[in-house]
């Protein structure tokens, strides 16, 4: 059975994949000059771009600098310290020592013996699997479909304007896209239409 992955999008737009029980700490709004959040547990990061307010992560070993990209960090007590990049490039610092690396796509940092090591990523899998069983928690239906646009290849979700502030708690477990929009107008008492690989949720 995989852990469903609860899927929260932030003020300025970035995504977080939380596994399992994995938890994240973060202000109602982020500061000026940096966003700056903090991890326990499992989670795939995707970061809104800007080089103005870099995106720092606390962990218990480690902290985290992003200016753009997406990976997966793994810092839940059972493994070591673990961080893969999907996209862009991210600097990695021990807190202990104050060692960093940067990490670039197709990299994987490790914390092994009190110290990071960069290698290539061996597991391209563990990106995928934050999204294949997904959960939603007082989301905007606009973040929402923005994250299902990402995740489903040729089919694209679209809402009119009126609508993309609804709030709506839902759980995706590998449903089609036709399904994942049936449930969405189920939840949302909308309707569903489609043209072509466009899918519209509208009022009735």
């Amino acid at each position: 059975m995989e852990t469903t992955t609860l899927a929260t999008t932030l003020e300025d737009g970035s995504i977080v994949y939380l596994a399992g029980n994995a938890a994240i700490h973060y202000p109602e709004h982020f500061q000026a000059d940096k966003r700056e959040i903090t991890l326990q547990g499992n989670a795939l990061f995707d970061i809104a771009g800007n080089r103005q307010r870099p995106f720092l992560i606390e962990t218990e070993d480690t902290r985290i600098e992003v200016l753009g990209t997406a990976f997966n960090v793994k810092s839940d007590n059972t493994q070591p310290f673990e961080l893969s990049v999907q996209r862009g490039m991210v600097k990695v610092t021990l807190k202990q020592n104050g060692q960093d690396v940067y990490v670039k796509a197709g990299e994987t940092v490790t914390l092994s013996s009190r110290k990071l090591e960069v290698s290539e990523t061996k597991d391209h899998g563990q990106f995928a699997t934050y999204v294949r069983q997904i959960r939603f928690k007082d989301e905007r239906l606009a973040d929402i479909l923005r994250i299902i646009n990402l995740n489903t290849g040729d089919i694209r979700f679209q809402t009119t304007p009126e609508l993309e502030d609804r709030q709506l708690t839902v759980t995706f477990s590998d449903n089609s896209p036709e399904s994942m929009a049936e449930l969405i107008c189920f939840a949302l008492n909308l309707k569903c239409t489609r043209d072509k690989n466009v899918i519209t949720l509208h009022e009735n």
